[in-house]
């Protein structure tokens, strides 16, 4: 499952020849000719995850968050694997990345979230298909949500690495949830709330916000400065009358219709 990205111009950067991005594709696509999702429902949770993450990173440049990105865990062209979302602490934030090698960056994503279907819970979850691979190239952790709760019981599993298999992270009891599960790859919290995936971070005392939460909190903000503006000018049209009734009580010449 990828995300297929329309063609831009780039330069070339210092060293490559014209050209190299379209070899760099032919050689390492960076698709799949995979949907990014199979329902609404887990395009929906994929997406919130991804910006929630990204969000919360923002100001990280050593941390990458991907969404739907090929992973090439080898120089071959078919040891590859695209987990719904992925976060790589100490690798470059690159706003223009294509593709994830793990030769290049000199290490694995850390963490992998995978948002099970009906078209893909059969490979996201057993362990001789996209386990095997995340293990082979050592991602720390693999979580996997169930927001149509029909395919994995719970609905909310964490899975660490141990040796070359993954075992369970426990359930941890918050009073914000009724499943909750720690990773201590992120050092946060994620709760699911129904259908609905939710990540705490235990350090704030609070929900990461959602991009919803997000865009609607930048709204406010605006209003507010919006308002503050409106209320500075109102002060100073109100301070201005007064000093013209003062000056022409006074006789003052410099008074408005004296």
């Amino acid at each position: 499952m990828t995300v297929a990205t329309p063609p831009r111009e780039r330069r070339s950067p210092p060293g490559q020849p014209p050209g190299w991005e379209d070899e760099e594709e032919r050689t390492y696509p960076s698709s799949d000719g995979q949907p990014l999702a199979h329902s609404k429902l887990q395009g929906a949770e994929l997406m919130q995850a991804y910006y929630t993450l990204a969000h919360h990173y923002r100001d990280r440049p050593d941390v990458e968050v991907c969404p739907d990105l090929l992973v090439y865990y080898r120089e071959n062209t078919q040891l590859r694997v695209a987990p719904d979302v992925l976060v790589a602490l100490g690798v470059r934030n690159d706003p223009r990345r294509r593709t994830y090698k793990v030769w290049e960056e000199g290490r694995p994503p850390d963490w992998v979230l995978e948002v099970l279907s009906e078209a893909t819970y059969k490979e996201d979850t057993e362990p001789d298909k996209k386990q095997r691979a995340y293990s082979c190239m050592g991602v720390r952790e693999v979580w996997l949500f169930d927001p149509d709760g029909e395919f994995i019981r719970p609905r909310l599993q964490g899975l660490q690495l141990a040796g070359s298999a993954y075992r369970p992270l426990p359930r941890i009891e918050v009073p914000q949830a009724r499943l909750a599960v720690y990773s201590p790859v992120l050092g946060l919290q994620f709760h699911a709330r129904g259908d609905t995936l939710r990540i705490w971070d235990p350090r704030a005392g609070r929900y990461l916000r959602t991009i919803g939460e997000a865009a609607a909190e930048l709204e406010e903000s605006k209003r507010a400065r919006q308002q503050a503006e409106r209320a500075r000018l109102r002060a100073e049209q109100e301070l201005e009358a007064l000093r013209q009734r003062l000056l022409a009580k006074e006789g003052h010449p410099d008074a408005a219709g004296a």
